[in-house]
This record gives structure tokens, sequence and C-alpha cells, in this order.
């Protein structure tokens, strides 16, 4: 199968790539000029890429002729650009311009549990959206806009929100940012209570699971992609990091207040991804922390 995937210099972009040249597909991938490669030398030579500012990325992706495209190229995913409302209206109309490039047979993109605003999950697909920022503002217009055009143009779509994703070449989040303090040697690590509670999901897993949904027919749909077997808190992940990487930091359990709005139970319920497209696969959270450690060491 051709898939052409946005998003392939970051970090969810760069696990469904990997995963994907390994099951046999071929990839064209776009990048700005500025962006770097993430890929082993072995994945490089087998994926293609085009520039988002080349004058033909037309041309070049009618040539290529892909299946299937993946959006996952998001600008303002994290800290104050989450609230940027031009930030977000960029990404926006970004991904307008991605899904009417090419007549794809499939599209499917990255939505973001952050739709539904408050909640205490685990939710579902049904679950009222409340979004409370400008990114999570405009995943929702994005999303809508997707499931019009798609029904206009007889394209099979899936629009694939996720919870909180961890692995290799993360680039953000709490598990990285615990790292990266127990390598400098920080011996004191201020946090909140950490009884917050996440459906951690491995990055390989989600990738996995985007290629279950490829080439599929009379699906179309919004579905959730969370972690379906374990939920951990945070007190016990940064627990784990600090015994894993033998580090002499402190954790300052209770000196940060939660937040307004602090989501204690982030977790998604995925019955109608797994009924549609197959089981979530699993990797033992151990394991997937240690590689990710490894990684980020």
């Amino acid at each position: 199968m051709k898939i052409f995937v946005t998003g392939a210099t970051g970090f969810l972009g760069f696990h469904f790539v990997n995963v994907a040249v390994n099951e046999g597909h071929e990839v064209l991938c776009l990048r700005r000029t500025i962006s770097k490669s993430l890929f082993e030398p072995l994945v490089e030579e087998k994926i293609r890429w085009v520039n988002l500012e080349d004058s033909n990325l037309k041309e070049m992706v009618d040539s290529f002729q892909p299946d299937v495209l993946l959006h996952a190229a998001w600008g303002g995913v994290r800290g104050a650009a989450r609230n940027s409302r031009e930030i977000q209206n960029e990404s926006l109309a970004m991904s307008v311009q991605m899904f009417e490039l090419y007549p794809y047979k499939q599209i499917i993109a990255i939505g973001s549990q952050a739709e539904y605003g408050f909640y205490h999950g685990p939710v579902d697909e049904n679950h009222v959206l409340r979004p409370s920022i400008e990114y999570a503002y405009a995943k929702k217009l994005c999303s809508e806009y997707l499931k019009k055009y798609c029904k206009s143009k007889g394209i099979e779509w899936q629009w694939i929100r996720i919870f909180t994703v961890f692995g290799e070449k993360q680039t953000g989040g709490l598990i990285k940012l615990v790292i990266d303090k127990c390598k400098s040697g920080d011996r004191v690590f201020d946090t909140t209570k950490g009884d917050q509670q996440y459906s951690y999901l491995y990055a390989f897993d989600f990738a996995k699971a985007l290629c279950l949904v490829l080439g599929a027919r009379g699906k179309s749909g919004i579905y959730n992609l969370s972690q379906p077997q374990e939920v951990h808190s945070n007190r016990y992940i940064l627990r784990c990091i600090k015994e894993k990487m033998h580090a002499d930091i402190q954790f300052n359990f209770g000196a940060i207040p939660y937040a307004g709005g602090q989501i204690m139970l982030m977790d998604g319920r995925v019955e109608k991804f797994e009924n549609s497209f197959g089981p979530i696969p699993h990797t033992d959270f151990d394991f997937a922390l240690n590689n990710t450690i490894e990684s980020l060491k």
C-alpha cells in the first residue's frame, strides 16, 4: 500500500513510518525544509521525502499516487502555543490543504483526547465535546471538516483520538521531563501529589494499531486510541523511573497544586476501535519504559 505521511519528522509520525515500512508499505513523507529526519539509515533508504515548501508539491504527490493519507502533522501541541489561535488556525489550514491535495482512497488523521475537555475517564466517542483551549477547538473543527469533505468525495476516513503516548524519540511530557532530570543529576523535583492516572500507550503499539486501520472499508468514523490494559498513577511512574535510572532525585509530592480542571483519570474506552480493527497491540509497560529510558539516555 502507498501511504503519504505528514508529521514524519515528529514523534508520532516517526513511529508510524518505522512500523509501516517494516510491514512492507511504500511511504512518502512530508517535511519542512528546515526539518531533520529521525530515521535510522536502513529505514531512510526505503522512504521518499517531499518538502511542504516545494512549488511542485502536488505534482510529486500525484506522481506517488498514494492510497492513504496519514495526517499526523500539527503545530503548537505543547506549552503556550496550545492556546494560540493563530498557531492552531495555521495547523487547521495546513490540514485542509493536505486533505484536498489528492483523491486518496482513505484519510487517517490524528485527533486528541483534549477535544473532550474536562472529564473523569474512561470516556467513549459519544462523550460530549467541551474543548477548553484553542488546540482542542481546532482539532474539533478539523474532525468536522474531515467528515464533511470525505463524505462529499466518497473517501474512507478515520479520526483517531489519542490519549497519552510515550516512547523513544519523545519530545515532551512528564516521562521525558523526569528522565531528563534524573540524567542531569537533579536532586529535587517539585511536583503535584501524583495521583493522576493515565493510560500510557507505548508509541510502538500506537503505530501498530494505526497500521490495523490501513485499507479499512465501510468503517469511517471517530475512534479513541488508548492503552486498554493498564492505568498507572504519575506517582508510580516517577518512582519507576528513579529506580530504573538509579537516581538520587527526591520527589517533593504535593509541592505544586493541581491546575484548575485537572483531569485525574485520563483514559479512553476503545471497544469501538477494537471491534472495527482488532485488538490494540500491547507491550508490557515495564519493558516499554526501559526502552524509553535507554533511548533518552
